[in-house]
């Protein structure tokens, strides 16, 4: 029986947001995440080979009109290292990001 409780690390969490540049820039003030790779202009994965937090908008995606998705949101927690300890949230969305 495998559970979320059996992983430590994860490379990649994805946030779904309503606005996906506004998201990102947001978790590079308060958290400090860079973009990735570094000199990236479009703004939606953050931090680096360790560990990214990505910001997917919430839209169809797929050119098959047959086959497009719309991504959920669920509760997600992450918890990530960082040099100040803060618990934060993204927006009014169900998101819960702790830094040790």
């Amino acid at each position: 029986h495998f559970s979320t409780s059996d992983s430590l690390d994860a490379s990649e969490i994805a946030f779904v947001v309503d606005d996906q540049d506004a998201s990102a820039r947001t978790l590079n003030r308060d958290l400090g995440l860079d973009v990735y790779p570094k000199g990236e202009t479009f703004w939606w994965a953050m931090g680096d080979e360790s560990g990214l937090l990505l910001c997917i908008p919430k839209r169809e995606w797929g050119t098959d009109p047959k086959k497009k998705v719309t991504f959920d949101v669920f509760p997600t927690q992450a918890t990530i290292k960082g040099a100040t300890p803060k618990d934060y949230t993204l927006g009014n969305l169900p998101y819960d990001i702790k830094v040790t």
